[in-house]
């Protein structure tokens, strides 16, 4: 990317105290590379958040403070107090009501923030009938996600992502695709996949990392926790993609704005029909079809779904 004009936007980032640099940075600490990419100044904070705060908007000047993490919020409360002094823009990447412990949170933070950033575009309309002020904006692909030419096949199919109670189904329809298929499974949750009966599981992995992984897999897997939520999917869809993996993803209506089925990968409208799509899809004589539209999924993934895209969608909400 070309240089950037330096911007004279000076703001504060409330990071996770578990992000590590060493391993895979977290998205906050990605979001905040493009930040600074893009030419903004960006002050992270990883631990006394209020103090901290506190002693730069006193000493500085200050156009506000960014945070993503509902559990920084919710602890440090102080903060949205000071919104009236130093505007807060919270970008919330999860589904708001996945929980209610969690929703009854969301709800009384966003209310007290300038904006809340969030993708759950089907309650909109609830949410700034409680006084919220919502804008839609999606994660996106890292500039760590590189794309890699396939040398040979070691996969028939690979996933990326957790086991949990909430994604049972999910899981269920891993097994039934394990049971006919080369299924290989990268995950923080280990032991949990195995007490299922997987046999090729393997730690979660880099960024950077995915590229090779996904080029050695004739089909890359995206299911989604949930399908419920209009607009609201996974960012695995956005690294996938952008890591030049062909991908097979449960369709959620809003989706079809960002990718073209066909074109950039394979949406199935009906998991139902998941076994057929990959039997289709997985077939030798598909071969040089699933390598231009691979190719198709990482072009459009970089030049339409980049953090650089998002930080300016965000950047263009606070202006306006």
């Amino acid at each position: 990317m070309s240089s950037q004009k330096k911007s004279n936007k000076t703001f504060i980032y409330l990071v996770p105290k578990r992000c590590n640099k060493k391993y895979n940075p977290c998205t906050e600490l990605i979001i905040i590379n493009e930040f600074i990419r893009l030419g903004y100044h960006i002050i992270p904070i990883y631990h006394l958040y209020i103090i901290n705060v506190l002693f730069l908007i006193f000493t500085r000047k200050i156009d506000g403070i960014i945070v993503n993490s509902i559990n920084i919020l919710w602890q440090n409360k102080l903060l949205i107090k000071l919104n009236q002094m130093t505007p807060i823009y919270w970008w919330y990447f999860d589904d708001v009501l996945a929980k209610e412990k969690i929703s009854n949170r969301v709800f009384y933070l966003a209310k007290n923030v300038s904006i809340f950033f969030n993708k759950n575009i089907n309650h909109f309309q609830q949410f700034k009938k409680s006084g919220i002020k919502p804008v839609w904006l999606d994660q996106g692909v890292t500039e760590n996600c590189k794309y890699s030419d396939t040398e040979e096949y070691k996969y028939d199919i690979v996933f990326f992502g957790s086991i949990s109670f909430d994604h049972y189904s999910r899981t269920s329809l891993l097994k039934k695709i394990d049971e006919k298929y080369n299924l290989a499974i990268f995950t923080k949750s280990i032991k949990q996949f195995k007490k299922f009966g997987f046999q090729n599981v393997f730690a979660a992995v880099k960024h950077s990392k995915i590229g090779k992984i996904v080029a050695a897999a004739k089909i890359t897997l995206v299911l989604n926790a949930t399908t419920k939520n209009d607009n609201c999917w996974s960012n695995r869809i956005h690294l996938m993609l952008g890591s030049g993996a062909f991908c097979i993803t449960d369709y959620i209506i809003g989706l079809e704005n960002s990718y073209s089925s066909g074109e950039d990968c394979i949406f199935v409208r009906n998991l139902d029909d998941l076994e057929e799509t990959v039997a289709e899809w997985i077939s030798a004589d598909k071969i040089k079809e699933r390598d231009k539209i691979r190719l198709n999924g990482y072009h459009k993934s970089h030049a339409k779904h980049s953090y650089e895209h998002r930080i300016k969608s965000l950047i263009s909400s606070i202006e306006s």
